[in-house]
């Protein structure tokens, strides 16, 4: 159980190190790859004018941590949905304000 734990915050460690963008990336099956191997960090979705529109982290390939999308300014969240394990776990909706609903 506790090499588990160390293997998983080793894990979210280096989540918060690497960053794509989805170009970068393939989804096959629900799984994101990068260079053909599971991929873990951040993915990053922008819109043509550069505005990031999604970003969230995978694990190993997974989805695993916030999937947040944001309205067309590329600053505000429209919603954070909540990822365990490749699991959809709670999902938290946004108004253009900011506030949630």
């Amino acid at each position: 159980m506790i090499l588990l734990l160390i293997l998983i915050g080793s894990l979210t460690v280096s989540v918060n190190k690497k960053e794509i963008v989805k170009e970068q990336c393939q989804v096959k099956n629900g799984m994101v790859y990068s260079h053909n191997k599971p991929y873990s960090g951040l993915v990053k979705i922008q819109s043509k004018r550069g505005k990031i529109k999604f970003i969230y982290k995978v694990i190993c390939g997974i989805k695993h941590g916030d999937y947040i999308e944001f309205y067309s300014d590329g600053i505000t969240k429209k919603s954070v949905t909540k990822y365990q394990r490749g699991r959809k776990i709670m999902v938290l909706k946004y108004d253009r304000s900011g506030k949630e609903l």
